[in-house]
């Protein structure tokens, strides 16, 4: 085993007696700069919290970092989930209240239309006509139809995006260096402006 780790830092690990770290005027720096001296070279800093120091050699768990990239990846469509979903021109909140918002509207919408009302009429709930604050902070009148196509659309955003999640996991297992995958690209768009 090497006995010596040079941090990133610029101090050092003794790897035998544990992770104890060594820096500039430590009492045990005058014996770092003898073995250096003596022509060793020290271990490379450890690449990342997913790597195990097998013999001389820094060595990634590989079970450990599908696991890390996995969770990472899920987590990207869960920001993508509440990122907004483009509807009829302007974009609306997709957080999980608003979902659930949208589908208390969506029955607010067939108990109107089921009370004579038209899908291209107003939604009215209390007598009041409904209108959801997009995320640029202006406001879109809602329809029963646009209701119900809010809904549609809501759901085809999550069949994308559970569509893109896994494309990047299967993607990701693939490679050798899976941790420098790269699964921020070719998600459906979220809003970018200023909420």
């Amino acid at each position: 085993m090497i006995k010596y780790t040079l941090e990133a830092n610029g101090s050092y690990t003794d790897n035998e007696v544990g992770w104890q770290r060594i820096v500039p005027g430590s009492p045990l720096w005058p014996d770092v700069q003898v073995w250096l001296a003596a022509g060793n070279t020290p271990l490379s800093a450890r690449p990342s919290a997913l790597h195990t120091l097998t013999g001389d050699a820094w060595v990634l768990d590989l079970a450990a970092a599908q696991k890390s990239m996995k969770r990472k990846i899920r987590a990207e469509r869960l920001i993508r989930l509440s990122g907004g979903i483009y509807v009829g021109g302007v974009w609306l909140p997709s957080d999980p209240g608003s979902r659930t918002e949208y589908f208390g509207l969506l029955e607010a919408a067939r108990a109107q239309i089921a009370a004579g009302g038209a899908l291209g009429d107003l939604l009215l709930v209390d007598g009041d006509q409904v209108e959801i604050e997009t995320m640029d902070g202006t406001y879109y009148a809602l329809t029963c139809r646009k209701a119900q196509t809010l809904i549609d659309d809501l759901s085809k955003l999550d069949r994308r995006l559970r569509r893109r999640m896994r494309a990047h996991i299967d993607a990701m297992m693939l490679l050798a260096n899976l941790l420098a995958y790269d699964y921020s690209g070719n998600w459906p768009a979220k809003y970018e402006g200023e909420m």
